[in-house]
């Protein structure tokens, strides 16, 4: 509500704060009224929260636990399987790993959920390949016929605060897998996951399309800004100056 308030954005009291998304173009010619948007509500897990009976994650996926490999087996020169060690190796939708091993206790298979279960608790991700499961991530393989795919991981999104608070450890908090195995999750029949699972899917990627074009836009803004600011020199120029300061907050010479 405060960087609402800052943004000029007319908020409404009694109103439960809900996460939207608006063009850029929307907000140049004045204020933006939040209540346009209070009707735009999508069902959820977490809507389903008292509808539909909860079921243990042990019972509707198989859940591997990750396992450390041996240190001397880890490299990066990209041999073997690549390793998840923690959320660190985890992208915005598929891993990102930094390291390889040569020995995988614990492997997950593609299309498994990784879920990160320590320090970063929640962080969630699709496995695009077979990894090789470090101890600070686990995989789950949704039951088929039991429960979706796509239902599961928005549902597990749901649940990463409560998994959060399972966390237990002096340095870097980690669920264990009895916390883990026993995580409530909602199942409605299936067509009902289906259609939920549909309709996050679209509004994440129409989110990531709204981000894409902001980047455009903020980018295209911050040139003009400083063509100006420097009296319409160049971006060469910009680049020149850019460095010049640099090397004077650094202490060296120009």
């Amino acid at each position: 509500m405060w960087l609402l308030h800052k943004l000029g954005l007319k908020t409404l009291s009694g109103v439960v704060p809900s996460v939207f998304a608006i063009r850029l173009s929307q907000c140049k010619q004045g204020r933006v009224d939040v209540s346009n948007f209070q009707n735009a509500h999508v069902a959820s897990p977490r809507s389903l929260r008292g509808k539909y009976p909860n079921a243990k994650l042990a019972d509707l996926a198989d859940i591997i636990m990750g396992q450390a490999p041996p240190g001397e087996d880890y490299n990066d020169e990209k041999k073997g399987i690549p390793l998840l060690a923690g959320a660190a190796d985890l992208g915005e939708v598929n891993p990102s790993p930094q390291k390889w091993t040569l020995s995988a206790p614990k492997q997950c298979q593609p299309n498994d959920i990784i879920l990160c279960i320590r320090a970063t608790i929640g962080d969630l991700n699709w496995a695009d390949r077979i990894y090789a499961l470090g101890r600070g991530v686990a995989g789950i393989r949704p039951k088929e016929n039991v429960i979706l795919s796509e239902y599961l991981f928005e549902a597990l999104h749901m649940r990463r605060f409560y998994l959060a608070a399972c966390g237990t450890g002096s340095t870097f908090k980690q669920v264990i897998a009895e916390q883990l195995n026993k995580c409530p999750i909602p199942v409605p029949p299936i067509e009902v996951q289906r259609k939920i699972a549909a309709e996050i899917i679209h509004r994440r990627e129409e989110a990531r399309r709204l981000r894409a074009e902001a980047e455009v836009e903020w980018a295209a803004a911050k040139e003009r800004f400083e063509a100006q600011l420097l009296g319409g020199k160049t971006n060469e120029a910009v680049a020149i100056m850019a460095d010049k300061c640099q090397n004077k907050r650094q202490g060296n010479k120009p």
